[in-house]
Order: C-alpha cells, then sequence, then structure tokens
C-alpha cells in the first residue's frame, strides 16, 4: 500500500472512531455511584479530562450520549427568530431576524447567550460566563413592542449559568459550580461551589424537583431540590 492510500486509510478510520464516539448512547447501567471528588483532587482533576456526557429523556428511560458543544440557541415567535450566540471570551450577542425577508436583522443585546425561552408568555433570555477568573451571569426578560426589543435584567447570578430547562412554570439553572431554582422571578439557591465546578455541566432532564438528571464531564449528577441533596454518577470504563 502506497503512502497515499495509507492516509487516507487512516484518516477514515479516525473518522469512523470518532463518528461512534459522537453517537454512542449509554444506559444508567454504565455509570455508578461514587464518592464526589474534592475540587482540585487528582479525581476532580482526572474527570476535566473525561467525555462530556448529555442526558436526555426518550421512551420513558434516562440516556446519555457524548455532549457535542453548540455556540447558538434559538426561539422562534411570531414575527421571526430569536438567535442567541455564544463564544466564550469572545462574546456572543442576542439578534432577531424577521419572517419577513425583506425587513432587517436587529442587534438586540451584546453578551454570552445560553438560553432563550418562553415562560407564562413572557420572553426571556439567560446570559453567562466562565472565564479568567469571573463567574457570573443574569437574566433578562425581553419585551416587545411595535418598536422593537428591549432587554430587561431580572436577576443577576454569583456563578455563570450553563445550562437551563423550564418546568412546571418553575426555571432551573446550573451553573459552573452551583444549582437554582426561580419562581415567580424570585432566584432560590440550591448550591454553590459543588464539585461539577471545571466539570462544565452541559444538559438537565427534570422529572420532578426530587428528581433531576444533569450531564457534566465524567458521568452525572442526580438532583434532589427539596431535600438540596445530590449524588454523582461516574462513567464505569474511565
Amino acid at each position: 500500500m502506497n503512502t497515499k492510500n495509507t492516509i487516507t486509510l487512516l484518516i477514515l478510520i479516525s473518522l469512523s472512531c470518532f463518528n461512534n464516539l459522537v453517537s454512542q448512547t449509554y444506559q444508567i447501567s454504565d455509570f455508578i455511584e461514587t464518592e464526589p471528588p474534592v475540587i482540585d483532587s487528582e479525581f476532580h482533576v482526572k474527570l476535566n479530562f473525561s467525555n462530556d456526557f448529555h442526558v436526555f429523556y426518550e421512551n420513558d428511560t434516562i440516556r446519555l450520549n457524548n455532549y457535542e458543544e453548540k455556540d447558538s440557541v434559538s426561539l422562534t415567535i411570531s414575527n421571526g427568530t430569536l438567535i442567541g450566540e455564544n463564544f466564550g471570551e469572545w462574546g456572543g450577542r442576542i439578534y432577531f431576524i424577521p419572517k419577513d425577508s425583506t425587513g432587517k436583522v436587529t442587534e438586540i443585546k451584546r453578551g454570552n447567550i445560553v438560553f432563550i425561552f418562553e415562560i407564562m408568555n413572557k420572553i426571556y433570555f439567560l446570559e453567562g460566563l466562565a472565564h479568567g477568573g469571573y463567574s457570573g451571569g443574569s437574566l433578562f426578560r425581553l419585551d416587545v413592542s411595535d418598536t422593537g426589543f428591549a432587554p430587561v435584567e431580572i436577576i443577576e447570578f454569583e456563578d455563570a449559568p450553563l445550562v437551563c430547562q423550564v418546568f412546571n412554570n418553575k426555571i432551573y439553572v446550573a451553573s459552573y459550580g452551583g444549582f437554582f431554582v426561580i419562581e415567580d422571578i424570585k432566584k432560590k439557591t440550591i448550591f454553590m461551589n459543588k464539585f461539577w465546578q471545571d466539570l462544565y455541566p452541559n444538559s438537565l432532564v427534570i422529572l420532578s424537583e426530587k428528581e433531576i438528571y444533569m450531564g457534566i464531564r465524567g458521568g452525572f449528577v442526580k438532583i434532589d431540590t427539596l431535600k438540596k441533596k445530590y449524588t454523582f454518577y461516574h462513567y464505569k470504563n474511565e
């Protein structure tokens, strides 16, 4: 086999391995309950170099796959689409693309946009950044009128929001090292400075206030917000 063919074969094998990794689905049984690591311990550092596990709900079952990072989110509204971008330390923005192709694209605000959603007939977006010793963010209400869009900051976070879900008219926010619940636009801190700091929560499945699954590097966390308890499950094969 000549050099060119060898290189081509290696590339195809690499792509195949990568695609299998991305598409692989895991079961809860692939993870084992494990004592959460101390931040900056050897185990914690090892987890930081592990796979990112994304949790999702399918056929009445919690499943996991390998998380693929996204740099944009969107929300379709009556007259167009809101787009939020997040490029980490390089910034981001939220802007509006009108349904009418002759209309003008409107930039609404600069910032690292994590999530855009509707609740109780109002539009909100979440902004957050953890970088260079800074960790923080805010929840904004987006007021819409005939004259345009007006973002209104309503809640500030002392830790960077990374992922969010709405469940039973409550907003659940997993942050860089914490967890929050927002009800009636009032923030309740459930956890702060927990071991998932540096393990980057990426997904939430909420079955009830007592049964929440959060995907992170190295495994997932099961959370009970009523008792303020959590359990860490580590991937068996790492």
